[in-house]
């Protein structure tokens, strides 16, 4: 790393002198973005009663708002059980492989799941953990080098890639020269994680490597290769990467699951349901959780788990990422219209992805007709809070 070590040594006049970094532009794919990601995570802003919002002054009730705002903006990951179980399955694999030596290649997860179920929201807060303990252990600047200390790496695969512009995305995470050939920029990204101290490499959008091509098979041999030669434990992560009901079934796996079937552990993510009441105490559950952590002035228990519990599951269809949106956009309709809660008729008003879009109507008239819904949480629910209003 002495050829680029001006990319990553700083002196201390220049360590104290660190900016405030604008989180909207910063970007998971470049060190300095992931870097000001993890250490500046989501602040909840403080829950303010009726009272005291009309107390506020008209600059101050402006910055409240904008708070929330980027709160209900960047909120979660929340941790479901799914999420959860995901979390120690990567975190059994990350632990055992740490303390391996040189001569021992560390295991690999592979996480494959649709579109909009948060899976990538939940390996990079996982990453951004790792990330901030490593350097709270290690330090910001590796002691014996005073190079930066870079815990971990995060790359999106383009598409149809060659084994070169793995390469290239590994070195522009760095902030490393793109110039050279394929062996040049092989070597110059192995050396970065080498002496920046890189212990997790995520590697996002793996779908987009088309096995079926020359280019794409020399990708993903590239890949192995590298978790064989380089000491971090790699997440993969990508749509369609294994048959969900069976993780194990090669045959209706990506090329690089099947090349990797002795190293890889297989993480898979499914939507929330409502069929059976497991399901549906995860969603009421879930819902609880958002409810309680949104800033809303005039929110109420099962303001989301009780009165709208079937009506957001249709919404989103189950997914995560199509139910936070919703959330994230009504409550900020609601403060902008000063009705500060949730209700049917405003969440009518808010347009979200095409997909839970198009599948919403479905999702309605089978909760109309009973083939899923949530009719005994409500029940339960209603009752909890009777009793708690009574005492």
């Amino acid at each position: 790393i002495t050829e680029y070590s001006t990319g990553n040594t700083m002196s201390n006049s220049q360590k104290k002198l660190s900016p405030e970094p604008d989180l909207r532009v910063a970007s998971l794919v470049l060190k300095e973005g992931f870097k000001a990601l993890a250490t500046h995570p989501p602040t909840r802003p403080e829950q303010l009663t009726t009272p005291q919002l009309k107390a506020l002054s008209t600059s101050a009730r402006s910055d409240y708002n904008l708070r929330r705002r980027a709160y209900h903006a960047n909120y979660g990951p929340i941790k479901t059980p799914m999420l959860i179980n995901a979390n120690e399955t990567i975190d059994m694999v990350y632990e055992c492989g740490v303390d391996k030596r040189g001569d021992k290649v560390r295991d690999s997860v592979i996480i494959s799941a649709s579109p909009g179920l948060g899976k990538t929201t939940m390996v990079v807060d996982y990453a951004q953990r790792i990330f901030n303990a490593q350097r709270a252990e290690l330090g910001d600047y590796l002691p014996s080098t005073d190079a930066e200390h870079i815990p971990v790496v995060y790359i999106s695969i383009p598409s149809n890639p060659s084994p070169k512009a793995i390469d290239e995305a590994i070195c522009r995470f760095f902030g490393a020269p793109l110039s050279g050939n394929e062996a040049t920029l092989l070597a110059r990204a192995q050396d970065h994680v080498l002496s920046c101290a890189t212990v997790l490499v995520v590697v996002d959008e793996v779908q987009f490597i088309d096995a079926t091509t020359p280019s794409g098979r020399r990708s993903i041999n590239h890949l192995k290769s590298l978790t064989n030669h380089l000491p971090a434990t790699f997440i993969f992560v990508g749509t369609g990467l294994f048959d969900a009901k069976d993780p194990y079934n090669e045959e209706r796996s990506h090329n690089l699951v099947t090349q990797m079937s002795r190293r890889w552990t297989p993480i898979g993510f499914r939507g929330f349901g409502l069929k059976n009441e497991e399901q549906q105490q995860q969603w009421h559950d879930t819902l609880l959780t958002v409810e309680r952590d949104l800033l809303l002035v005039h929110k109420h228990p099962g303001m989301l788990a009780v009165n709208l519990a079937e009506y957001l599951f249709a919404r989103s269809s189950g997914h995560i990422n199509s139910l936070m949106s919703l959330i994230a956009r009504g409550s900020r309709k609601a403060i902008a219209t000063g009705q500060e809660c949730l209700t049917q008729d405003l969440l009518d008003t808010i347009a979200i992805d095409a997909e839970a879009e198009r599948q919403r109507k479905g999702y309605l008239a089978e909760i109309e007709s009973g083939a899923i819904g949530s009719k005994h949480l409500k029940s339960r629910a209603r009752g909890s809070k009777k009793a708690t209003v009574a005492s």
